[in-house]
């Protein structure tokens, strides 16, 4: 994982790929996020998963996939 890390960011192909990359497309991959945060809920009420990892524990990770459509939008497509 280091070594992929520097190849990607030490050289000049690594770079190229890096700039290439869809600002917008990586801020919609949070959007996943929402159906990780529900299927942790789930296993929290049947008791697979401690209630810290849930959203109802203090884990907000859910908000950040809520609102990537919308960061995409206004502050990747719109500009604002």
């Amino acid at each position: 994982m280091i070594l992929g890390t520097a190849v990607l960011f030490l050289t000049r192909t690594g770079k190229e790929f890096v700039d290439s990359l869809p600002i917008a497309g990586l801020t919609m991959i949070n959007v996943v996020r929402i159906p990780v945060e529900v299927v942790l809920c789930w296993l929290f009420i049947n008791g697979a998963v401690p209630e810290m990892m849930t959203f109802e524990g203090r884990n907000f990770d859910i908000i950040a996939g809520i609102t990537a459509p919308l960061i995409a939008y206004f502050g990747v497509v719109k500009k604002k």
